[in-house]
């Protein structure tokens, strides 16, 4: 394993472990929402987080199987990242923003709930112009920002006005998306399941059953993981 991606990892784990099942949001299906036809066909949603390098990438792809990457922009990790993108159907931006713990928002331009409207426009314009062909965007830690209603509310608002849909990652139980996008009169997007925080395939597997069952149910589910091997030799044969 990279060593450098176990803390980050880490912290995405302790902050999901905060967010009760009891308190995960309740998605409708509105007849002209972005979902309206997973009605008839249930679909499932599985994102890679924390992706960086080629390597990453081809590992993703070598399962065979449809998989949202979710790239980190160009940051002391790998500089070039954003190149990942390019020639890519579908993938997504995975945006650092503030967390509960200071050691964790350090990565380059994380987005802190301290930066002006200025600051925060300023940088979505500038993910604009990495990822020219984005559509989706969701959060790399997070719990703090995403529970501030005026510093989400001003990065909700520049989202939208450069295309971009915001993907929550809950994780917090007390995010203020659902509020937001409420207001806005938008479809809340967010993950349902993590589906490795135990590195072995048996869990991985459950997490998986537990995500296609939600998508049965309601018509789709998003599941999330990270680049691990354990975590693509799971999805390679989880069938």
């Amino acid at each position: 394993k990279n060593a450098s991606t176990k803390p980050l990892f880490q912290q995405e784990v302790n902050e999901e472990k905060m967010v009760k099942k009891e308190e995960v949001a309740k998605v409708k299906i509105a007849k002209n929402s972005l979902y309206a036809d997973t009605i008839y066909k249930p679909k499932l949603v599985i994102i890679i987080d924390d992706v960086s390098t080629i390597y990453q990438l081809n590992s993703i792809q070598e399962t065979g199987i449809k998989i949202t990457p979710s790239i980190f922009p160009p940051s002391q990790r790998s500089i070039t990242s954003h190149r990942l993108a390019k020639g890519l159907e579908h993938y997504m931006i995975h945006l650092p923003m503030e967390s509960g713990s200071k050691q964790f928002n350090t990565q380059t331009k994380t987005l802190m709930t301290t930066f002006s409207k200025e600051e925060i426009e300023a940088r979505v314009k500038e993910l604009r112009a990495l990822f020219p062909t984005a559509r989706y965007i969701n959060n790399h830690t997070g719990s703090v920002f995403t529970d501030n209603y005026t510093a989400m509310q001003t990065l909700y608002a520049a989202l939208r006005k450069e295309g971009f849909v915001f993907v929550d990652s809950r994780t917090i139980a007390s995010t203020k998306v659902p509020k937001i996008t409420q207001e806005f009169g938008d479809t809340y997007v967010a993950r349902d399941v993590f589906i490795d925080n135990e590195n072995n395939v048996h869990y991985i597997h459950r997490q998986l059953q537990k995500a296609v069952k939600m998508a049965k149910k309601r018509g789709y589910a998003i599941a999330i993981g990270h680049p691990h091997k354990t975590t693509m030799k799971a999805l390679s044969s989880a069938a």
